[in-house]
C-alpha cells in the first residue's frame, strides 16, 4: 500500500459501522442511522487531520475509534467458519 488513507476511504470504513443495513456493531444498536449522520461521525473522527492519514494517525483513530476496525472482525469470524465451521 501507499501508507496512507483517504477521508473517502476512511468515511467508507465509518460507513460500514454506522449505516443502516450494514453489519456494523454501531448499526445493530441503531438502525435508524442516516447518510447525513454518518457524514457527521466522519467529520468528528477526522477533525484535525489532514486530507490523507498516514499510519500514524491512523494508529490513533483506531486507538479512540476502535470499532473502526469491526468490519475487519466480521469479515475474519466469517472466513473462519466457512473454513473450520462456527466456533
Amino acid at each position: 500500500g501507499l501508507g496512507r488513507l483517504t477521508r473517502d476511504q476512511v468515511r467508507e470504513a465509518v460507513a460500514r459501522v454506522y449505516a443502516p443495513g450494514s453489519r456494523g456493531l454501531k448499526a445493530r444498536l441503531d438502525a435508524r442511522l442516516e447518510g447525513s449522520r454518518v457524514d457527521d461521525k466522519v467529520a468528528r473522527v477526522l477533525k484535525g487531520f489532514g486530507p490523507e492519514l498516514t499510519k500514524a494517525d491512523f494508529l490513533q483513530l483506531t486507538a479512540k475509534y476502535h470499532y473502526l476496525l469491526f468490519p475487519a472482525f466480521e469479515l475474519q469470524r466469517a472466513v473462519r467458519d466457512a473454513v473450520f465451521g462456527p466456533a
